[in-house]
């Protein structure tokens, strides 16, 4: 046993130079590192990424009895690759189109590693270096091609199922869902036959793109730490994406019921903020439910086989 820890020790040491070229990566990709905090501060949409590097440091931390045990044997492919981060660093000035910039750091610290400690120690930290993909803001295009599209799928799916439960919406303009049984509150001095009926709009901040990345960041770590097999991990990934959306046409759903119901001001202020909160909290445990009807499903499937396994020796 005292041996075991003395290797472990010994071989902490021994990361120095890892630790060194790691410090001098992050100096240089420091002023990256500056625009996208003010980003996290400044857009709600990206609030989660404050979390993804402690997240990150955790998981390396969780493998760390692991990584001691690995005999560095670095390989001569990760110089270009980590040359390869460094000149996108480079090339993308802050202001511009810093989209690639920012990635940079992946490429780095995968060329980083890989040159000084092999395959089998990139191999035991790739999803955590990879991981770090959920704290770079998307560029402004690509933001708006996918926000709108989200957008009027809410609102589509919304006033279809409003109307289906029995209460009137007719859908304008795309995003415009017109409650015909709600008044606007601006109106309320205004003869009752002048009063125009509640508009909600499914802004771009109800488009879903924020419980997106959020959820796809959340299923990334959930799949990472309690599955195994590659094939549950991608699925669980993949239908993390399905149940955000979902959830956010749920969301907008149940605003125009809230605003039926109750009152108008349930469609923004804090009560929409914190129905926000509770729905994605509901999108989580659908996707944990998702991952125990799985392993439901399979474990009949593979429990005879793996019985078999140890019958046979």
């Amino acid at each position: 046993m005292a041996t075991n820890e003395s290797k472990v020790e010994v071989a902490s040491h021994k990361n120095w130079d890892l630790w060194v070229v790691l410090a001098l990566a992050t100096l240089f990709y420091a002023p990256q590192i500056g625009g996208m905090i003010q980003k996290w501060e400044n857009d709600p949409d990206y609030t989660h990424a404050f979390l993804v590097i402690p997240i990150a440091i955790g998981l390396l931390w969780w493998k760390r009895s692991e990584l001691a045990h690995i005999r560095p044997n670095g390989h001569w492919i990760g110089l270009p690759i980590l040359l390869a981060g460094l000149l996108l660093c480079i090339a993308s000035l802050p202001g511009m189109y810093d989209y690639p910039g920012r990635l940079a750091i992946i490429p780095i610290l995968i060329g980083s590693v890989l040159l000084l400690r092999g395959r089998q120690f990139l191999k035991k930290v790739l999803f955590p270096i990879v991981f770090l993909f959920f704290m770079v803001p998307i560029p402004n295009i690509m933001y708006s091609k996918l926000a709108m599209p989200l957008q009027l799928l809410a609102s589509d799916c919304s006033v279809r199922t409003l109307n289906n439960i029995g209460i009137p919406v007719e859908q304008d303009r795309g995003n415009q869902m017109i409650l015909k049984n709600v008044k606007n509150p601006e109106d309320k001095d205004l003869p009752l036959e002048e009063q125009r009926p509640f508009t909600m709009e499914v802004a771009q901040a109800c488009s879903g793109i924020r419980s997106l990345l959020a959820m796809t960041c959340l299923a990334a770590v959930m799949v990472y730490v309690l599955r195994k097999e590659l094939w549950s991990r991608i699925t669980i990934f993949l239908l993390s994406i399905a149940v955000a959306i979902l959830l956010n046409v749920f969301r907008v759903a149940t605003t125009g019921v809230l605003v039926d119901l109750v009152d108008p001001s349930m469609a923004g202020g804090r009560s929409h903020e914190i129905w926000g909160l509770i729905t994605f909290a509901l999108a989580f445990l659908l996707l944990l439910g998702i991952s125990r009807l799985i392993d439901w499903i399979t474990v009949p499937i593979d429990q005879p086989l793996q019985e078999q396994r140890e019958a046979t020796g």
